[in-house]
């Protein structure tokens, strides 16, 4: 009698491990994890869970993704400036995450999820019940859904000395909602994220027409700047210049975990008095402080 032999997708096993428990109908938001915000991280990771019951909330993290066998792009850390450098390129980057944040397509469908998962950046803080959003794209079509930024940096230097940069599409990336499954996502394999230029990646060289030409016009589900909202660049009011209410702040020049001036912005007593809520719920529930559960 034969023995029939189960083909195991080691991938597959990998990542169910780092993000446990996840369900096909889940909605899931993956968090850019840096070492050197990780209370960043845990600030943002909470004020998502407050606010949006049934919500799953996950560290991105570049050193568990690379263990996995997912993430394999080679970079060096300068010794003197603490500059990330990304070897493929031999150009620097700012966070850890810049380049894994494009893999969320790929870990989703390995995990089985059938709708949307959003990525975010770890330096934001969540005002609004994410499910909300989740239940307006999932009546759309699109692929992917951000806000589009029109932001020119207004510092040199970003987080710990990092060199800020300016390019096309800036901060366009720092949020996306990916429809999964959607065939124009299909390009965002380990092995293209893993290979391409920065540029391709965060400019949307992925994200191509039935003609092959990228189509960030039609392809991109504009969201309102609320979804996104910048202290110092976004409208000075409380919202966009639509005067909707801010959902989601992104501290991305000044923050209040900064120091001197750099922590002067709009919005800072909000995310110490989160930082407070957090302190309450770790010390009713300590095993939350560990940052990859």
């Amino acid at each position: 009698m034969e023995t029939q032999v189960t083909k195991v997708d080691l991938t597959e096993l990998r990542l169910r491990e780092m993000f446990p428990g996840v369900n096909p109908n889940d909605r899931v938001v993956f968090i850019g994890m840096d070492p050197r915000e990780t209370m960043a991280y845990m600030v943002a990771k909470h004020s998502i869970e407050a606010r949006s019951p049934g919500v799953k909330v996950f560290p991105l993290y570049a050193k568990a993704l690379r263990q996995a066998g997912v993430y394999t792009r080679p970079m060096m850390v300068e010794g003197t400036t603490g500059q990330f450098i990304d070897l493929t390129e031999n150009r620097p980057h700012s966070v850890e995450f810049s380049f894994t944040r494009f893999l969320v397509p790929f870990i989703s469908r390995k995990l089985g999820l059938k709708k949307w998962a959003m990525f975010c950046d770890c330096d934001f803080l969540f005002r609004f019940n994410v499910n909300d959003l989740f239940e307006k794209l999932e009546q759309t079509d699109y692929p992917v859904a951000l806000v589009k930024h029109n932001f020119k940096p207004t510092v040199a230097v970003k987080m710990d000395g990092c060199a800020q940069k300016d390019y096309n599409m800036k901060l366009w990336t720092a949020m996306m909602v990916f429809n999964v499954n959607h065939r124009k996502l299909d390009t965002l394999t380990p092995d293209y994220v893993n290979h391409s230029t920065g540029m391709a990646l965060h400019q949307f060289d992925w994200l191509l027409d039935d003609m092959g030409y990228r189509d960030v016009e039609n392809l991109i589900k504009s969201l309102p700047e609320n979804y996104q909202y910048i202290p110092g660049h976004s409208a000075n009011s409380e919202g966009t210049s639509l005067y909707l209410p801010v959902c989601i702040i992104h501290y991305t020049e000044k923050a209040p975990w900064f120091h001197g001036d750099m922590q002067v912005t709009p919005f800072s007593e909000e995310w110490w008095d989160e930082v407070e809520a957090f302190k309450t719920t770790i010390a009713a529930t300590p095993k939350y402080t560990r940052f990859w559960e």
